[in-house]
C-alpha cells in the first residue's frame, strides 16, 4: 500500500510513475485497437484493464470517498444504459461494457496519484505516454503494406469504427482505397500542446524535435479534423484576451454546440450533410440521419450502449453505422436526453479544473490547459470523445485532482493540504 503514503522523495519518476506511464499506453492502446497489429489478444488488454480500473476504485475508497462515488456513478451508468438497450431490444445483457470505459476509471488513478504528487507531474507521465504511444503509432504505420491491408480486409476490421478506417463507400475493392490506422487522438493531440509548452520554456535541440515529432505525428495519421482542431487549439490561447475568459468563452461554445446538435435532432436538421461533398462526409451523414431517427423515437434515455458492433448493424441494417464517428447526434442516440446533460456537466467539471490553473498557474501552464481544454471541446463535434474514446484521461485528471469530497478544487484552497511537485517543493 505504499501508494497511500506521502511520496517525500525529492524525485522527478520513480516505480509508481513507470507504472502509470504503463497504464496510460495500455489505455492509448485500448482506444486505438493497436493489439491488433502487435499480436496481442484483444481480451488480455481489456481484462487487464479491468482489473485494473477495479483496484484503483478499491484503493480510492480508503483515501478519497468524493472521487470513489464519482467513479460509483459511472459504473452504475453504464450498466443503466446497457440494460436500457437489452430492454428495448431484446439483446441479452452481458455486462461488457462495464469495463469498456477505462479512461473514466482514471479518475480513481489520479486520485490516489493526487494523493503524493501534484498535477503537473501528471501531466508529465501523460506526455512520456503520449510520446511512446506516438513511436507505436508509427511503428505500425510504416511496417503495414498492401498485403496486411488486404488481409484485414478480408477479416473484416476495415469498417469505420475498426482497426482500418477507409477513405471511401463499402462498394469498392480493397485496392481502390485509401487506408489510415485508428488512433488515440487525445495523444496525439497532448504531445503536441506539451511539447509546444517545453520550448517555450526553453529552446533546446530536444525539445524542438519533440515538437517536430509529433506534428509529424498528426500529419501522417491523416485525419484532417484532427489537424485542424490540433491548429486551432493551438492559437486559441494566444488570442487578445485573458486566459479565464477564453476559458469562459469555450465553455460557452460548448454549450451552444450541444444546443444546436440538440435543436438539429429534435427538428429532423442533420448537420452532417455538409460534409457530403466527398465519400468519407457521405458515410458521416447516413451514420446520422440513423441516429436523428431513432433518438426521436427514444428522446429521454436514448437506445441505450450495445454490446458490440453487430448489434448495431443488426438494429439499424447498416454496416456503415458507427455513433463515434458522429458527435454528439451519436451521443443523444446512445444516451438520450439525460445522459447529453451529464455530457455537459463533465465537459464543465474540465472546465472548472482549467479556470482554476487560468488563474492560479503561470509559466506557460495555463496556456498548455486552455489548448487542451479547446481541443476537447472542439473534437467532440464528431466523437462522444470525452467519456468513449482518449479524451476520458483529461476527464479522469480533472475529477482525480478537483474532487476531494465535492467539486472542490485540491490544493491551495484546501487549508492543510500540501502538494509535492515533481522536483519536491511543496506546491
Amino acid at each position: 500500500m505504499d501508494l497511500l503514503k506521502k511520496d517525500t522523495r525529492n524525485t522527478d519518476f520513480d516505480i509508481t510513475g513507470l507504472l502509470y506511464v504503463f497504464h496510460l499506453i495500455v489505455i492509448s492502446i485500448y482506444y486505438s485497437q493497436s493489439s491488433v497489429f502487435l499480436n496481442i489478444d484483444p481480451h488480455i488488454v481489456f481484462y487487464y484493464l479491468f482489473g485494473a480500473s477495479i483496484i484503483f476504485i478499491i484503493i480510492v475508497f480508503f483515501i478519497n470517498r468524493g472521487v470513489f462515488f464519482v467513479c460509483s456513478y459511472f459504473l452504475l451508468g453504464t450498466i443503466f444504459y446497457s440494460f436500457i438497450f437489452s430492454a428495448q431490444f431484446g439483446v441479452p445483457f452481458t455486462g461488457g461494457l462495464v469495463a469498456s470505459y477505462p479512461g473514466i476509471y482514471l479518475t480513481a488513478a489520479f486520485a490516489i496519484l493526487a494523493h503524493s504528487r501534484d498535477w503537473k507531474y501528471a501531466l508529465r507521465l501523460i506526455f512520456i505516454a503520449s510520446i511512446l504511444y506516438e513511436m507505436l503509432f508509427l511503428g505500425i504505420t510504416f511496417t503495414l503494406d498492401n498485403a496486411s491491408f488486404a488481409m484485414l480486409h478480408s477479416l473484416g476490421l476495415e469498417k469505420p469504427n475498426s482497426v482500418i478506417v477507409r477513405h471511401g463507400m463499402f462498394d469498392k475493392d480493397v485496392g481502390d482505397l485509401a487506408f489510415r490506422i485508428k488512433i488515440s487522438p487525445m495523444n496525439l493531440a497532448f504531445s503536441l500542446f506539451y511539447s509546444l509548452f517545453l520550448v517555450f520554456q526553453k529552446r533546446s535541440i530536444v525539445r524542438l524535435s519533440l515538437l517536430a515529432f509529433s506534428v509529424f505525428c498528426i500529419y501522417i495519421s491523416d485525419f484532417r479534423f484532427l489537424a485542424v482542431t490540433s491548429l486551432v487549439s493551438t492559437i486559441v490561447p494566444f488570442l487578445p484576451i485573458k486566459r479565464r475568459t477564453l476559458a469562459k468563452l469555450v465553455i460557452c461554445l460548448n454549450c451552444f454546440v450541444m444546443a444546436v446538435f440538440l435543436v438539429a435532432a429534435l427538428t429532423d436538421v442533420n448537420l452532417f450533410q455538409v460534409l457530403s461533398f466527398d465519400e468519407t462526409g457521405s458515410i458521416r451523414a447516413m451514420a446520422a440521419d440513423i441516429a436523428i431517427d431513432w433518438f426521436q423515437r427514444f428522446p429521454i434515455f436514448g437506445v441505450g450502449l450495445r454490446n458490440d458492433g453487430d448489434d448495431y448493424k443488426n438494429l439499424f441494417s447498416s454496416m456503415i453505422f458507427s455513433p463515434t464517428d458522429i458527435g454528439y447526434f451519436g451521443s443523444l442516440l446512445q444516451y438520450g436526453l439525460f445522459g447529453y446533460l451529464f455530457i455537459f456537466l463533465s465537459n464543465c467539471i474540465i472546465y472548472r479544473f482549467v479556470k482554476e490553473k487560468c488563474r492560479s498557474e503561470k509559466e506557460g501552464y495555463d496556456t498548455l490547459m486552455l489548448q487542451i481544454f479547446s481541443f476537447i471541446v472542439l473534437y467532440q463535434l464528431i466523437s462522444p470523445f470525452i467519456w468513449e474514446d482518449s479524451g476520458s484521461i483529461i476527464l479522469g485528471l480533472a475529477v482525480g485532482y478537483a474532487v476531494p469530497n465535492g467539486l472542490k478544487p485540491r490544493g491551495r484552497d484546501i487549508p492543510g493540504r500540501k502538494f509535492l511537485s515533481p522536483a519536491g517543493r511543496e506546491c
